[in-house]
């Protein structure tokens, strides 16, 4: 069981305070549009501050491929991607550089692209065969997990190449490295049967365990910012809730929007702005810490947005923020097979179902949005 500190080792996280943002901030909403031609959905997963978007694009009648999004070029395939039927764009970079993963024959590797567009394979710990690059540093350093038969560890690749074993795990557990600061410290998590616990690895002092809240049991770290602190879940009986790990405070409890029982950080940037996902009475809602805590943030998009956000998932430094949802305007009128209220195709629907379960599949697939800060209390 895991369950303390990994001996000898402190946590060295240099932590400023949480950037709050206002809660009466309202939100332009910009949908990313699919790939032309065709009727992929965009799952989006990191942005730069050039608001250049990356993820995966895909669904049950199309092959899922690593996606990039630029505001000049909409929605494309990331060339120079070789493999099989999977791949997927993890993080990018201030300069342009992305980490992600493919598969290649029957097992998934890990690639990098580079400033000058060419993507690589890093490589993974000998013996290996497989693995992922799930965060990238803005000096190109990546981080992720190698995989093999001696099970799966998380690992970085230094920006000059090679792979490098993070924390000095027990063989029987499974780690994995989410992401890295321009320090080169990395958060992930490392797991064995009874559960999951969030580290903290720094290349001169080593690995620690980070603690769950009172009462919990598992954690997980799932964003690291430079200086600003790691964030991520702790989970028990009382449910998931968001939490912030500080060289000087420990363990924060970040909570949820009100009511709810589970809250996940997804982001947070330079400045310690946070967003992610909290539960409500109608599901999982995209959501922004703030001064007064979490806010829903479709309570702060502009009237014309007509949209729902289910998840928030990147925060670049400049505010802007990426999220997942759905689109509210009618698409009953164009099948009438599940309209309830009459409604007529391109305007809002009146639908008092208006929840993905009653419109999936073809009418309201998964969109992609980005967020833009309009006006300011």
């Amino acid at each position: 069981m895991i369950n303390k500190p990994l001996a000898g080792i402190a946590v060295i996280l240099c932590f400023l305070t949480l950037w709050k943002t206002e809660a009466g901030t309202l939100y332009r909403l910009d949908r990313l549009a699919p790939i032309a031609g065709t009727a992929c959905e965009n799952y989006v997963r990191s942005l730069n501050d050039s608001a250049t978007v990356v993820g995966r694009s895909g669904n049950d009648r199309f092959r899922p491929g690593a996606l990039i999004w630029t505001q000049t070029n909409g929605s494309s395939l990331l060339p120079g991607i070789t493999g099989g039927g999977y791949s997927t764009c993890a993080q990018i970079n201030r300069r342009g550089e992305i980490a992600g993963s493919c598969n290649q024959g029957n097992t998934v590797r890990p690639f990098l692209r580079r400033t000058d567009g060419k993507t690589i394979d890093p490589g993974t710990l000998p013996g290996d065969t497989g693995g992922e690059a799930l965060g990238i540093n803005n000096s190109g350093c990546a981080a992720g997990y190698s995989s093999g038969p001696t099970g799966t560890r998380a690992v970085i690749w230094p920006a000059n190449g090679g792979t490098r074993a993070v924390g000095n795990f027990p063989p029987s557990t499974v780690s994995r490295a989410v992401a890295i600061n321009d320090e080169e410290e990395v958060a992930g998590f490392v797991g064995d049967g009874s559960g999951r616990r969030a580290f903290l690895w720094n290349p001169n002092k080593g690995a620690s365990l980070l603690d769950c809240l009172q009462g919990d049991t598992t954690s997980e770290a799932t964003a690291i910012s430079n200086h600003r602190g790691i964030v991520g879940i702790s989970s028990g009986p009382n449910g998931t809730h968001a939490v912030l790990w500080s060289s000087s405070k420990g363990v924060k409890n970040l909570g949820s929007l009100p009511g709810a029982t589970f809250c996940r950080p997804a982001a947070i940037n330079t400045r310690g702005e946070v967003v992610g996902i909290s539960n409500g009475p109608l599901g999982g809602r995209a959501v922004l810490l703030t001064k007064v805590g979490w806010i829903d943030l479709n309570n702060s998009l502009l009237p014309d947005a007509h949209a729902v956000l289910t998840s928030a998932v990147g925060i670049n430094d400049r505010g802007q923020i990426i999220a997942l949802g759905y689109d509210v305007l009618c698409h009953c009128g164009t099948t009438g097979s599940d309209c309830h209220c009459g409604g007529t195709t391109g305007v809002p629907c009146a639908c008092p179902e208006i929840v993905p379960s009653a419109h999936a599949g073809h009418d309201n697939p998964v969109q992609a949005y980005l967020l833009t800060r309009e006006s300011e209390p």
